[in-house]
């Protein structure tokens, strides 16, 4: 997959780790996860060229971290379209600090323009099926329970 690293990014190159500046790069991402990141191979970035070595040609980022680069910004909402996995989403969601986890709540109520409720009914149960496990249940259980409280 072509992506993009975003900007102040925390990026792993050759045994150390540093905070990525550039958001216009292009990389071609691996299919495979490796601890968790993504091995991301960018002109420049450790080719091995005729009398330069360098590195092991690739810099490991996490995917929460990655644009790919057929994202599409569509109108004033700027709603943007990448391919996650269920769990990829979870994990960013997961690695957010509370503030931010605040902000995607917001941008989801945004989004949702009035109709959560009948998505959320959606989730819970389609014509007799669901891929809602227990645990996930009781998740938006407890986000429930902690919208109500007061700080």
């Amino acid at each position: 997959m072509k992506c993009r690293i975003k900007k102040g990014a925390m990026v792993g190159q050759d045994f150390s780790q540093f905070r990525w500046g550039d958001d216009q790069t292009v990389f071609i991402a691996s299919n495979d996860l490796i601890n968790g990141r993504r091995k991301c191979i960018g002109d420049g970035f450790g080719e091995f060229e005729e009398g330069k070595l360098y590195g092991s040609g690739a810099v490991y980022v996490q995917d929460c971290d990655l644009v790919p680069v057929n994202s599409v910004a569509k109108g004033e909402d700027e709603m943007i379209k990448v391919n996650v996995t269920p769990k990829e989403l979870a994990c960013c969601f997961w690695d957010m600090v509370s503030e931010d986890q605040a902000l995607f709540f917001n941008e989801l109520g945004a989004i949702a323009k009035g109709y959560l409720s009948s998505q959320l009914e959606a989730v819970i149960q389609v014509d007799g099926l669901t891929s809602l496990t227990p645990a996930g249940r009781r998740v938006m259980e407890t986000i429930g329970e902690y919208s109500q409280r007061t700080g």
